[in-house]
């Protein structure tokens, strides 16, 4: 997959300077040697991107998540259970963000 943008920029209206931006992150590669590794990096690439955004207040920027882990082969339920830790922790720690996630 080639990201074309880090950011997706969303105006509320026509003419005001107000709207919504989205960064869309992932670090497959990374999670191959250690998953929890890829989890923190892909919330640190997430809120880097939004850095060329006007952020009202941390508090107001809001994650979402889809696991896509093949959870049923060996060892592969626990290695997604250590990546929902790592990433909840990285978040709180980070940030206090809201996560909302379909396991």
């Amino acid at each position: 997959m080639i990201t074309l943008a880090d950011v997706a920029v969303i105006a509320q209206t026509y003419t005001d300077l107000t709207g919504g931006a989205c960064s869309i992150r992932e670090q497959p590669t990374k999670g191959l040697l250690d998953p929890k590794a890829m989890a923190r990096l892909a919330v640190g690439e997430a809120l880097t991107n939004l850095a060329w955004m006007k952020v009202t207040s941390i508090s107001d920027v809001k994650a979402s998540g889809n696991w896509m882990y093949a959870a049923k082969l060996d060892g592969e339920g626990v290695a997604m259970y250590d990546v929902v830790v790592a990433l909840s922790e990285a978040m709180i720690e980070l940030t206090k963000l809201d996560f909302f996630g379909n396991l």
